[in-house]
């Protein structure tokens, strides 16, 4: 190493920068010696005070899952690290790989082994200085995070992603009335934006005390949840909510959701002034067929329904989507509706794997709404007519299309043809090509099937090409 490079590196400026670079990661704890942090902590003098100048690098932390024997030590290590983060806001993740459905041992699965609180050893001490948190709430965990911790002592939090788990083959509520009215962890919290959470303790959303009323994104990821609870998270979220997820189950409170469709709470559709991607799990809402256009979406540009339902042929009400979409400015750039198995429930049917629909007549009316679309995904319930194939080869309809999944009992020639038409040479530059599509079909004789593979093969500007087949429907064949 020349003198040259060897006075560079003792250049604080040129080791800020590659302090920077080097340990962009979070510091994982438990700590390993070959952590960049540690490594060049120990390099010399000057090295270590330039590390220590520099806060950012000591307030992202990355708590692993496992037994440690002396997870005190680990602490200790963690709280004097934190202490080299100035006054940094704090970012802490609990790894976690609990499968909510898993019956093994949860314990072997947490930091620690479940030997410590992370509640009482971690995030309360830090509580006024952590900007997101990433963890699972095991059993008395709950009760020490939502009675234990003080309305606004989350003072800089912007986002979390917490897992509620009581215990994970009785997940019906610890809590009393009582103790539901103390929730107050959540609430007058200027910063909090962001919050995604699983709850498999019997908790009610609503009861968390989330400021709703202030929320850009809310993920409830597979929590089920009524129809009456949704609208009312609809409702609260209304002018702020930008991007949602949720899981919907009609079953999980039948008379809630037959008392909204009697008499829906609010007189008029909630509009969702911000909201542009909005995802959604449907688990039998055929026993309220008009719930979706209780809501207006005027800013949508990213959609996503997916249902499962009890048995009977699967049918989408397309004008239902079409009046949802009518009143939105036409920004909607991805839309698939889909249906999925709802597994250990014989009595709903996973219709998207195994049924194929016939085309519909509404699909050309929900076209011309959406003329920016991008993404089309249609899995199952309707189909699209050979002539409304040869309108999108040529353009004039969805012309900024580029992505097509379709699950459909159609004939696949227009569909081919509708893709040589839209990616030839003397396309217009106003009209996208076609990069990638998926086509499943009913399953058919082999001289059918090499005919086809012939046709995706003669289809070499598209990068992208995926052609399956699937059997049909027992069940749905014999309604």
């Amino acid at each position: 190493m020349t003198s040259a490079l060897m006075n560079a590196l003792r250049e604080p400026g040129i080791l800020v920068t590659i302090f920077l670079i080097v340990c962009w990661d979070p510091i994982t704890i438990p700590i390993l010696p070959i952590n960049p942090h540690i490594r060049l902590l120990h390099v010399c003098n000057t090295w270590r005070t330039v590390m220590l100048s520099l806060p950012g690098l000591w307030d992202t932390y990355i708590f692993s899952v496992g037994f440690f024997r002396r997870p005190r030590l680990q602490i200790d290590i963690f709280n004097y690290f934190v202490t080299w983060s100035g006054f940094n806001a704090l970012t802490l993740i609990f790894l976690d790989k609990v499968d909510v459905r898993d019956h093994g041992s949860l314990e072997d699965n947490l930091f620690g082994g479940g030997r410590i609180s992370i509640v009482d050893d971690i995030i309360s001490p830090y509580a006024n200085r952590i900007k997101f948190i990433r963890c699972l709430l095991n059993g008395n965990e709950n009760r020490k995070f939502l009675l234990g911790i003080q309305q606004g002592a989350f003072s800089s939090l912007e986002g979390i992603d917490i897992t509620f788990i009581n215990i994970i083959t009785r997940p019906y509520s610890a809590f009393t009335s009582q103790d539901i009215s103390h929730f107050r962890t959540f609430a007058s919290l200027p910063r909090l934006r962001n919050a995604t959470c699983r709850i498999f303790s019997g908790i009610n959303p609503i009861e968390l005390n989330l400021p709703y009323s202030t929320l850009t994104a809310l993920d409830l990821d597979a929590s089920p949840i009524s129809p009456k609870v949704f609208n009312r998270i609809m409702y609260l979220t209304r002018d702020s909510l930008i991007d949602g997820h949720f899981y919907l189950d009609f079953r999980t409170d039948l008379i809630d959701s037959l008392s909204i469709r009697a008499h829906n709470l609010y007189t008029s559709p909630i509009v969702m002034s911000s909201l542009s991607t909005f995802n959604i799990f449907l688990i039998n809402s055929s026993v309220d067929p008009d719930f979706i256009l209780n809501f207006r979406f005027p800013l949508i540009q990213d959609l996503c329904v997916e249902r499962a339902e009890k048995v009977l042929p699967f049918k989408w009400d397309l004008r239902q989507y079409s009046a949802l979409l009518s009143s939105s400015a036409g920004l909607l750039k991805k839309l698939r509706l889909a249906s999925f198995a709802l597994k250990h429930s014989p009595s709903l049917h996973g219709h998207g794997l195994f049924c194929l629909s016939t085309p519909s007549d509404d699909v050309e009316a929900l076209f011309r709404i959406i003329p920016r679309l991008t993404n089309l995904q249609l899995s199952t319930g309707s189909g699209i007519h050979a002539v409304t194939f040869g309108k999108i080869g040529r353009g004039e309809m969805l012309p900024q299309l580029t992505t097509i999944d379709l699950t459909a009992d159609i004939d696949p020639i227009p569909f081919f043809k509708m893709i040589k038409t839209r990616n030839a040479p003397t396309h217009s530059p106003a009209t996208s090509l076609i990069k990638s599509f998926s086509l499943t079909l009913p399953s058919t004789t082999s001289y059918s099937t090499k005919v086809f593979e012939k046709e995706i093969e003669s289809l070499v500007s598209v990068e992208e090409r995926d052609l399956l087949y699937l059997p049909s429907c027992d069940i749905c064949d014999r309604i």
